[in-house]
């Protein structure tokens, strides 16, 4: 499992980075709104961070799972990126464009 994450940090880069810790945070955190939701009443600093210990060890059981989806989910994102890049780079090109056109109507 880690050589093909290793793959697939070479292919998508710093996107699959991105991928990987959001589905993390997402999940850890839903099983700590979900562990609570279910019963689980902590009173003070100590048991609150027992929420999140335990919240962290179910995260941990679901890592294959998140493997799957961050592969299945780093080709899209990537696309995604991809393409914001392009329009941003389609953008500027046209501002710098309508800024030469000006230049030009303003000299004599």
């Amino acid at each position: 499992m880690k050589e093909k994450l290793q793959n697939l940090v070479a292919e998508y880069g710093p996107v699959i980075v991105v991928v990987w810790f959001a589905i993390f945070f997402l999940t850890w955190a839903g099983f700590a709104t979900a562990i609570q939701f279910f019963g689980f009443q902590p009173e003070g600093a100590a048991e609150s961070g027992s929420l999140w210990l335990v919240a962290y060890g179910a995260t941990q059981l679901t890592k294959p799972i998140r493997f799957i989806v961050t592969a299945a989910l780093a080709p899209v994102g990537a696309k995604l990126w991809r393409k914001i890049k392009a329009s941003d780079a389609e953008e500027e090109q046209a501002a710098i464009a309508q800024d030469i056109a000006a230049a030009e109507r303003v000299e004599p």
